[in-house]
């Protein structure tokens, strides 16, 4: 099992010219941008509200790692930084969440799913067996409360995350007809994708793996990500976690959690699609 402290070391990013777009919003210097069209099949907006008119689904994919309990080394400027443990009390994560959900959690068209991903597992806190997704208020409420009951802990596995989210898609018999909006939150970079010196992240794998995660349905799936610290951002995570954005078509979000106890959430997902 990878060392904390291996998430947090220099990464291999191979920076393109992506031409993305940075709004930065008054509110403590957190940043926005845009990682592209979302579903390239339907008209899409970007704002706080969500369009009653199309089936909407919604999951969250919630890191649970132990960087967000423990100090860590960040990297910052020329060298290193000693952070303060992300998110000890999910405030940010379980504030931010059940803020979007209770804004829009009687809008008919919608659809929830919240999953979470730390040491060597993941887990669906909203479906049964066939579907992680629910139109059912009370589920999904209680679903973000059972968050914070998790324990924090180990590695930071991507790649369960994606796969939970693609088994749900792929068996979801109105696929075709619905969008899917996926937000990754965490708080570093992903534990299960080094290269193989085992030291430094494989850019390309990764990306692969949210192309993957986006094509199916073609067109009707995003990925969005919200990169939550407590101090220095480091520049590499944020880097990789912007491109991760702008492959699934999605948003990226950089936030200290040390000046905001709540992110809007509503700015990652697109306003209306039809």
């Amino acid at each position: 099992m990878m060392t904390k402290l291996r998430r947090f070391l220099p990464v291999v990013l191979g920076f393109s010219a992506l031409g993305l777009l940075t709004l930065v919003f008054g509110c403590s210097g957190d940043s926005f941008s845009s990682g592209g069209s979302a579903a390239t099949s339907k008209s899409c907006t970007m704002g706080g509200g969500l369009n009653t008119s199309y089936p909407t689904k919604i999951l969250f994919m919630v890191d649970t790692s132990g960087s967000n309990v423990q100090m860590t080394t960040n990297g910052c400027g020329s060298g290193y930084c000693q952070d303060p443990p992300s998110d000890p009390n999910k405030s940010f994560r379980v504030g931010g969440i059940m803020s979007f959900f209770t804004q829009f959690q009687n809008y008919a068209n919608l659809s929830w799913g919240l999953l979470t991903f730390g040491g060597d597992q993941s887990q669906n806190l909203t479906g049964g067996q066939s579907s992680i997704f629910t139109n059912s208020p009370s589920i999904m409420s209680n679903a973000i409360n059972s968050l914070s009951g998790i324990q924090d802990f180990g590695d930071t596995p991507y790649q369960l995350a994606f796969n939970t989210a693609q088994q749900s898609i792929a068996a979801d018999p109105a696929a075709a007809q619905s969008n899917y909006f996926l937000v990754l939150v965490t708080d570093g970079y992903p534990t299960d994708f080094y290269d193989s010196t085992g030291m430094n992240v494989n850019t390309q794998a990764v990306l692969g793996a949210v192309g993957t995660l986006v094509s199916n349905p073609a067109g009707h799936v995003t990925l969005s990500t919200l990169y939550y610290h407590n101090g220095s951002s480091d520049p590499t995570a944020a880097g990789l976690l912007q491109q991760m954005a702008q492959t699934g078509r999605g948003q990226f979000a950089d936030v200290n959690t040390a000046n905001n106890s709540l992110y809007p959430i509503a700015q990652l997902v697109p306003e209306t699609c039809q």
